[in-house]
């Protein structure tokens, strides 16, 4: 009898694919030499598959290094880079983090990638760039309002809970008109309430919230409560960021936002 060959199985692997989009943006566009700027990077993926090995990035230029990066990314002091790992489809994951600026006044860009080993669809939505002005301080003109925010936090019933409290305060000297104040959180966690002893107007999502008062006068203090909870019902931990901004010119940008960080427990 003769010798049977064996048998051979043809397979055949389907890659993964899906459009995968990233944004980034400064929260001011200017800084005085070593302040600090806060950007927010947000990845996406359009699908249809969930892709595996996502990794973002950010690449700073000569004498800028971070001040604070997300739990999950690494700072390699010319760059900090966020291993996503797998990013499902329609389930955006943003990040916030802190540089501290040149000493030297002039613009500075720093420039965001987005990478995957799987098939990305579309290339030219996977990578930005932001540039920001070091300029040096000028002393506030009459109609220039300096608003400063704080962020503090308070335990809720359950450790997936808890209410922040941002304070917007306006140093003047002129009086502040069409105040916004914004409040960020990481992936996952939900804005149940926001209120005020004031009348503002709020909206919220699922990562943030914004509420808007028409004026702000020199020395008034706006208080904002927002209750937030871990859609997951897992501990909360990550960075909480408050901004505030107005219509009139700011002299100092610097004080226009703040990052809470809870540890993960």
């Amino acid at each position: 009898a003769g010798t049977i060959p064996p048998a051979s199985v043809d397979v055949k692997v389907t890659p993964r694919t899906a459009d995968l989009v990233l944004t980034a943006s400064a929260l001011t566009s200017s800084v005085p030499p070593g302040g600090t700027v806060t950007y927010r990077m947000n990845v996406v993926s359009r699908g249809p598959d969930s892709l595996w090995n996502v990794l973002t990035a950010a690449y700073f230029p000569d004498f800028v290094q971070a001040k604070s990066v997300p739990f999950d990314c690494a700072d390699s002091h010319s760059a900090v880079q966020c291993l996503v790992g797998t990013l499902s489809p329609h389930a955006p994951i943003p990040y916030v983090f802190t540089v501290k600026a040149p000493a030297t006044p002039g613009p500075f860009t720093v420039d965001f990638a987005l990478f995957t080993t799987d098939v990305d669809t579309d290339l030219s939505n996977n990578s930005a760039s932001v540039t920001v002005n070091v300029t040096n301080p000028t002393p506030p003109g009459p109609n220039d309002a300096n608003l400063a925010v704080a962020l503090d936090y308070g335990p809720g019933t359950t450790p997936y809970e808890a209410t922040f409290t941002t304070r917007v305060v306006n140093l003047g000297p002129a009086v502040a008109h069409n105040v916004q104040i914004e409040f960020v959180a990481p992936d996952d966690v939900m804005i149940v309430d926001v209120s005020s002893p004031y009348i503002v107007t709020c909206s919220t999502g699922l990562n943030g919230a914004a509420c808007t008062f028409p004026a702000l006068g020199t020395g008034i203090i706006i208080p904002l409560s927002i209750k937030v909870r871990e859609v997951n019902k897992v501990p909360l931990f990550g960075e909480f960021l408050a901004h505030v901004k107005a219509t009139n010119h700011d002299p100092d940008l610097s004080n226009n936002d703040t990052i809470l960080v809870l540890r993960n427990p």
